[in-house]
C-alpha cells in the first residue's frame, strides 16, 4: 500500500507517492488516500559477457546501435561502439579545459534527445558545467562538437536535475537537504523547481514541510538523494526513494 499526494501547481500536476513508513500527514503538504499497486513484471534481460578492453568504465549506456562508457581515460572519456559487432566507432571527450574537452564527465540520468536528425546527449563536466555533446556530428567529424553554449549547473553532490522539452535552459530541478541558513543545526527538506535559465523564471514545487525523522542522519541518504529521471519523450518526471517509494512529477 502506498499514499499518494496530488496537487496541482499552475499546469503542473504533482502526484506523491509517499513512504510506506509514513502515516503522519504533517509529512506533506498534501491531503493523501490509499491506492494500491501491483507489479507484474517479469525478468527479461537475457544476454553475455562483453569483453572490452576499456581503461576506467564508469557508466554503461544503450542508445539505438551505440554502447556507450563513460571512462576515466583522458584520451576518451566517452566511447562509442556499435552495439552488434562491438567494433569501436569513436573515443570523444578527452580531457581538458577547451569547450569540447572535459576536467571529469557525468550524465547523471542518461538523458538524450534528438535536434535536427542529430543525436545530442547533455553531459556535466568537473561536476558543475552542462555541455551538450552532439553525438552524430561528432562521430562524422572524428572530434568531440558541443551542440550549444555551455552553462553552470546545479553541482552534483548537491542535487540532480533533468532538461525539460529537450532545452538545455529549461530544467526541473531537485535541491537535496541542506542546513538552514539562519538555524544551521537544522536541515532543510529538499526542495523542488522549474528552473529557465533563459528567461530567468523559476517555479518553486513545495512538497515536504519539514525533514523526516531519522536516527541517523545518513539515513537521510536514503530517503532522498536519489536522481531524477524523465520520460525519454514527455515531461514527466520521477524522483525514486528508498523503499521503493517515488513522487511522480507530470
Amino acid at each position: 500500500m502506498k499514499k499518494l499526494i496530488c496537487s496541482y501547481l499552475g499546469s503542473l500536476m504533482c502526484f506523491l507517492i509517499a513512504f510506506s513508513s509514513c502515516e503522519n500527514k504533517s509529512t506533506f503538504l498534501f491531503d493523501t488516500k490509499e491506492v494500491d499497486y501491483i507489479s507484474d513484471s517479469k525478468p527479461l534481460i537475457k544476454g553475455s559477457d562483453v569483453n572490452l578492453e576499456i581503461i576506467g568504465v564508469d557508466r554503461v549506456f544503450v542508445c539505438d546501435t551505440l554502447l556507450m562508457f563513460t571512462t576515466n581515460d583522458p584520451s576518451g572519456m566517452l566511447q562509442i561502439f556499435n552495439k552488434n559487432t562491438l567494433s569501436p566507432i569513436a573515443k570523444l571527450a578527452t580531457q581538458g579545459r577547451a569547450k569540447n574537452e572535459f576536467i571529469r564527465i557525468e550524465n547523471m540520468n542518461w538523458q538524450y534527445y534528438y535536434r535536427d536528425g542529430d543525436l545530442i546527449i547533455p553531459f556535466i563536466d568537473n561536476y558543475c558545467f552542462l555541455k551538450e555533446i552532439n553525438i552524430s556530428q561528432s562521430i562524422l567529424q572524428g572530434h568531440t562538437v558541443i551542440a550549444s553554449d555551455v552553462s553552470e549547473c546545479i553541482q552534483i553532490p548537491d542535487g540532480s536535475f533533468v532538461l525539460l522539452d529537450d532545452d538545455i535552459n529549461n530544467r526541473f530541478e531537485c535541491l537535496f537537504p541542506h542546513p538552514d541558513a539562519v538555524l544551521t543545526d537544522n536541515l532543510v527538506p529538499v526542495s523542488y523547481s522549474i528552473h529557465n535559465f533563459e528567461d530567468q523564471s523559476f517555479k518553486e514545487i513545495r512538497v515536504f514541510p519539514k525533514m523526516m525523522e531519522c536516527e541517523r542522519k545518513i539515513d537521510l541518504d536514503t530517503y532522498y538523494k536519489n536522481r531524477l529521471s524523465k520520460h525519454p519523450t514527455k515531461n514527466i518526471v520521477v524522483q525514486p526513494f528508498g523503499l521503493l517509494d517515488y513522487i511522480l512529477f507530470l
